[in-house]
């Protein structure tokens, strides 16, 4: 299953790399299934955890369309470097999880069409 976050203007790239930030310092950024800002297609609730060390699966299903995704402060930053070139002007897509290793592969894309997502990405800012 792919996840796709579509982000449709910087807003939601910056408020995105916002809820990064948030959970690599220990706080909670609260369920981004929820945000005003960015829907998920087909997700009731996608929660991020910051854990001590990288876990072997980043993102697992819970409860059919609940998804809980864990990573080190460490790689949280990083995945806040992989969206920095759509803050300056990028457009394109960028993988955060890994194909083979995780129940999810997680895909942002900014400035894409995406079309038939059948359910199973993301539309939001």
């Amino acid at each position: 299953m792919t996840l796709l976050l579509q982000c449709n203007s910087i807003e939601g790239v910056r408020w995105l790399r916002s809820a990064f930030l948030t959970i690599a310092t220990g706080e909670d950024p609260g369920d981004l299934a929820h945000s005003p800002v960015m829907a998920l297609g087909g997700v009731s609730s996608l929660r991020l955890e910051r854990v001590l060390e990288s876990p072997r699966n980043h993102i697992r299903i819970q409860d059919g369309t609940s998804l809980h995704w864990s990573a080190s402060a460490d790689e949280w930053v990083t995945m806040t470097y992989l969206l920095d070139p759509f803050l300056d002007g990028a457009t394109g897509h960028q993988y955060l999880t890994n194909e083979g290793n995780d129940d999810v592969l997680v895909e942002v894309s900014h400035g894409e069409s995406h079309t038939g997502l059948n359910g199973q990405g993301a539309a939001g800012p």
